[in-house]
């Protein structure tokens, strides 16, 4: 943390210009992923350096009521002339999370541009198994969230939670607790959050918008899914897979389904939920979620993915059920 605080507070050498920063996050960003690096944005400007915000699929329409601290750009070419002296990726577990267009930059040590030579890269992120991939790499597993890191960091440099800063903060503790229910909750993550609401926060205000955003495309589409849940296993694994049909019927988009594979396990004596989305031809992406000490991170690495003891994710090269039915034999085969 010592030295991106340090990192943020140095100056452009010869120069009367601020600071110019990337920041950016993976792919489908999810509440941790868009409250972080709304957050750290916040910071950097708090500081005095120029940011914008690259998103590879733009601000998710359940985040849009958040007040984005930048311009928000969703392709490189975007960014035209600024070129920025640092590159920020957080809660990034890997080089190819970012999205396809910086996989190069982080794999290869291609430039996307050629005054991108002398760009330095940072990676802020909690998920165990982050291979440090960039020039700087601040990682802490023990953490909540990323988000809860960004306000170590903003603590640290004496800025206030409070105002798009506390709500960042906020939004990715939140999300990636389960509501302050997940095992990783610790008193820290407790105690920051009720710093935020000290601060001005109004916490009745920010479920009303983060709940209360549905569209009836999406309540039609889980309604549906419900009806197709199985149970495997003496009911301690329940599965679901939903096709590309499945949101076209119900006028839904993959953002609609941010949530569901968390609600499987809801079930009575349901472990480990499995939730497989159809990606597009012979393609599928997997949510795995658990309870108390089921660790499905090592599950999910053994199929090339990867996430948290319970929260984790992987992609396949194969239809949905075929690939779900793969991922069900293997937690059978691990089951203690």
């Amino acid at each position: 943390m010592h030295t991106i605080a340090a990192l943020l507070a140095q100056q452009p050498e010869a120069t009367d210009q601020p600071r110019r920063i990337v920041v950016t996050t993976h792919t489908m960003p999810d509440g941790d992923a868009i409250g972080s690096s709304f957050a750290f944005a916040y910071v950097a400007q708090l500081l005095g350096a120029e940011v914008r915000l690259y998103l590879y699929d733009g601000v998710p329409p359940a985040f849009r009521w958040l007040c984005p601290p930048c311009p928000v750009v969703t392709r490189l070419a975007e960014l035209q002339d600024f070129t920025p002296h640092l590159l920020v990726t957080l809660d990034c577990g890997d080089a190819k999370r970012p999205g396809p267009e910086l996989a190069a930059f982080f794999l290869e040590g291609t430039r996307p541009f050629p005054a991108w030579e002398d760009v330095c890269s940072v990676n802020i992120d909690h998920h165990v198994g982050n291979p440090c991939f960039a020039t700087h790499n601040w990682v802490e597993p023990g953490k909540a969230a990323t988000s809860e890191m960004v306000g170590d960091l903003a603590e640290y440099l004496h800025l206030p939670l409070q105002g798009g800063l506390g709500e960042g903060v906020y939004l990715g503790l939140m999300t990636d607790t389960g509501k302050f229910s997940f095992p990783n909750t610790t008193a820290h993550t407790m105690h920051m959050a009720a710093r935020i609401v000290e601060q001005g926060l109004c916490v009745a205000e920010f479920t009303a918008h983060h709940e209360n955003n549905w569209s009836l495309g999406r309540m039609r589409l889980w309604g549906e899914l419900m009806h197709s849940i199985t149970l495997h296993h003496n009911g301690r694994i329940a599965s679901c897979v939903v096709q590309q049909d499945h949101l076209q019927r119900n006028h839904a988009t993959k953002d609609d389904l941010e949530g569901f594979a968390a609600q499987l396990r809801c079930i009575g004596g349901v472990e480990v939920a499995a939730f497989m989305r159809e990606d597009g031809p012979n393609r599928s992406k997997l949510s795995l979620r658990s309870v108390g000490h089921r660790n499905i991170r090592d599950v999910a690495a053994h199929f090339g993915g990867g996430g948290h003891k319970n929260a984790a994710g992987a992609e396949f090269t194969l239809p949905p059920q075929e690939a779900l039915e793969q991922v069900l034999g293997k937690l059978v085969e691990t089951w203690e």
